[in-house]
């Protein structure tokens, strides 16, 4: 566990999602939890040398399976946007993982074959203030990257976790996306108003501005990369195509390649029946 700023603190070490408390004055407020059952063990007992005898909640980002993996065995609040209880209130008990979510950190390990996928316990619609110090902590709903995203921003710390909003080495989560929110989203990251703060992104940790106008550039070559796609009167060959081509344009880790290609395969295809739905053949 690092402390980035006063009473600020985040984790990187575990498979899955960057990690992060926020010491206030009545308690703890958490960002997200490991997905597998003993890394939550062994983050919860640091996080209980923060403060253990204080109140506690979570904020769940989102419903990526990196992320709601973890709710199993949570015993304090979570707190998430209302949108995550829909979602999870509609997964099937049954139902295989991939078809919900592919190309995740979770895929290279051995997860419960039979879940149970609770909700959170208080959720938000816009904007939620916790006021458990002298000055605020702010949660707000930022669907850009996910219907049920959340960036969690502490006022006085001048720091602001972003989830997915942000991811360097690797391909981002577009499935269930909307690019041109998100990409106004991460243009709002680059005004005044966030000038001088740290910016923490849900799979690296810090990152610097620089990392925020790279992903733009990144999400414009996505989204003409997705028009044309949409355009095309053999999606399938073209999909084939255009992921390559969007692999090629950055560059990440090789070992985790065919991970890469299936998580932007399953993303495109995804997110080109949300936005671009084809039509329907009359018989």
């Amino acid at each position: 566990m690092e402390e980035i700023s006063n009473n600020i603190f985040i984790e990187t070490g575990f498979p899955g999602v960057v990690l992060g408390v926020i010491s206030l004055n009545r308690g703890l407020v958490m960002i997200d939890m490991p997905f597998r059952s003993n890394d939550q063990q062994t983050w919860l007992k640091e996080v209980e040398k923060l403060g253990g005898s204080k109140e506690t909640m979570m904020v769940m980002l989102d419903t990526h399976l990196d992320r709601s993996l973890g709710l199993q065995t949570i015993e304090f609040n979570v707190l998430a946007h209302n949108k995550a209880t829909e979602i999870l209130r509609d997964r099937p008990l049954n139902i295989r993982l991939r078809e919900i979510d592919s190309g995740g950190d979770w895929e290279f390990f051995e997860v419960p074959a039979n879940l149970r996928w609770p909700v959170p316990d208080m959720t938000y619609s816009e904007q939620m203030v916790i006021h458990w110090d002298d000055s605020p902590v702010i949660v707000t709903h930022q669907p850009g990257v996910h219907p049920a995203a959340s960036w969690v921003r502490d006022v006085a710390g001048k720091l602001i976790f972003i989830g997915d909003g942000v991811v360097l080495n690797q391909p981002p989560f577009i499935a269930w996306s909307d690019l041109e929110l998100w990409m106004g989203e991460l243009s709002g990251l680059l005004t005044d108003e966030y000038r001088g703060y740290k910016i923490i992104s849900g799979r690296q940790g810090l990152i610097r501005r620089s990392s925020i106008e790279k992903m733009l550039d990144y999400l414009g070559v996505i989204k003409s990369t997705i028009e044309e796609v949409s355009a095309s009167p053999d999606r399938d060959l073209v999909l084939t195509e255009a992921v390559s081509f969007l692999l090629k344009k950055r560059h990440f880790n090789q070992e985790k390649k065919e991970n890469y290609r299936n998580r932007f395969e399953w993303g495109l295809n995804n997110y080109l029946q949300r936005k671009f739905p084809e039509p329907k053949i009359k018989e």
